[in-house]
């Protein structure tokens, strides 16, 4: 049998695109169509080794919602748990999806599961945007048979990501509504306000205020040029959109991100918020403690700490403890270690793993919270005061017209 790439269109038009296990091309051309698939492009090679212009720019889905494969891992965890067959689950949770994409995921995968393939295998074949933590959970409660209590805790974890995200997106609401309602401002008086005084301050044979006439500058610029900036910012705007949207993306923006010294302490502590709720609900569905810091390792391969949790776990396997291997590789936040002793000293590292998840969680809803705290009013100070410098240079403006009149 032969892994085969492929994209191809489903019935109502969209792009579809995964892998599939087939004895050769017109195998796996057949097996698509019965899915419903039309393809247009199929290859043994991975997708990484395709053209430049096909990995670096994507314009397929971003990926489901976390809130709704958080819905998913619950409504399979619950079904699941009451004996319910795997292909009559999965027929539940696709006509429960709340999204069509999500919902063409969960037939194709029953499909595959009723064809024989094993669920892990049938979740990787069918397709992407699912959170790469939710292929991890199944491949393990596939092979400790936990597929019920492990998709409870998926649910958990992908809830606890989405309420982060939510609150970050939403408080950032108020500051980019002020950033917007400046921007605009400044684009009025630009191209409006100050091309209407200036006639007047010539005629009387007076200079315009400084600010003024750096608007009108910029404005005139914007006006001569418009046939050329227009294009040339929509085509930047729509570059960077594309390339947001690629996977190939989240690299750069991590290294982006990784320079400024506050968004860098807080992506890091998220990424180890995360590789502890991975080892939380791992030790809790019965892996051991070195492979489970393996595992948790693999979720983000390129991660500040994840050469910690390796090291910890070849020590625990050469009779060391995780700790002593944890802490020697990189500076932890010492709360981290102290509740990570603990654990392992008391022998109860799932629990500790869960708790270390909360303080993590705390501290990073913290933070944000305290940065925006201090963000909202020195925006709006700042952005006040050049309003306020605005309305006051048009103001002179017009009381020396008037003085000059007078």
């Amino acid at each position: 049998m032969k892994h085969y790439f492929f994209k191809g269109l489903d019935s109502t038009g969209r792009i579809e695109t995964g892998q599939i296990e087939a004895i050769n091309e017109a195998d796996a051309f057949a097996q698509l169509k019965s899915h419903g698939i039309a393809v247009y492009e199929l290859d043994q090679n991975s997708p990484h080794q395709a053209p430049w212009y096909a990995r670096e720019v994507s314009l397929g889905n971003r990926g489901h919602r976390l809130s709704d494969q958080a819905a998913i891992a619950e409504l399979l965890g619950l079904l699941t748990g009451l004996d319910l067959p795997l292909t009559k689950a999965l027929e539940t949770a696709a006509e429960s999806a709340p999204t069509p994409a999500l919902k063409r995921h969960l037939q194709r995968m029953t499909a595959r599961i009723a064809d024989g393939a094993a669920l892990t295998r049938a979740f990787n074949e069918t397709g992407s945007g699912f959170s790469p933590i939710f292929g991890q959970i199944l491949l393990i409660a596939e092979n400790s048979n936990t597929l019920p209590e492990s998709m409870n805790d998926l649910a958990l974890v992908l809830r606890r990501t989405d309420r982060l995200r939510s609150r970050v997106s939403a408080a950032l609401i108020y500051p980019m509504i002020l950033i917007v309602a400046g921007l605009a401002l400044l684009f009025i008086i630009a191209l409006y306000l100050a091309p209407a005084l200036q006639p007047v301050f010539t005629s009387l044979e007076k200079p315009m205020p400084w600010l003024l006439r750096t608007l009108l500058a910029g404005g005139q610029i914007l006006h001569d040029n418009s046939v050329v900036l227009l294009p040339g910012v929509a085509f930047i705007l729509a570059t960077l959109t594309l390339f947001s949207l690629s996977p190939q993306a989240t690299r750069p923006r991590a290294l982006i991100i990784g320079a400024l010294p506050f968004f860098s302490t807080v992506m890091h502590e998220a990424q180890l918020l995360r590789q502890f709720s991975a080892l939380s609900i791992l030790l809790r569905n019965g892996m051991g403690l070195p492979d489970a810091l393996d595992y948790s390792a693999g979720m983000i391969p390129d991660g500040k700490f994840t050469s910690a949790f390796r090291a910890a776990s070849e020590n625990l396997k050469l009779g060391g403890s995780a700790v002593e291997g944890m802490g020697a590789v990189c500076r932890m936040p010492p709360l981290v270690v102290r509740l990570f002793s603990f654990g392992e000293e008391t022998n109860q590292m799932g629990r500790m793993a869960d708790t270390i998840s909360g303080v993590l969680e705390k501290s990073i809803e913290l933070k944000i919270e305290r940065a925006l705290q201090l963000l909202t009013p020195l925006l709006t100070l700042f952005i006040g005061g050049a309003i306020g410098s605005l309305v006051y240079s048009v103001m002179s403006a017009i009381l020396d017209v008037n003085t000059g009149t007078f």
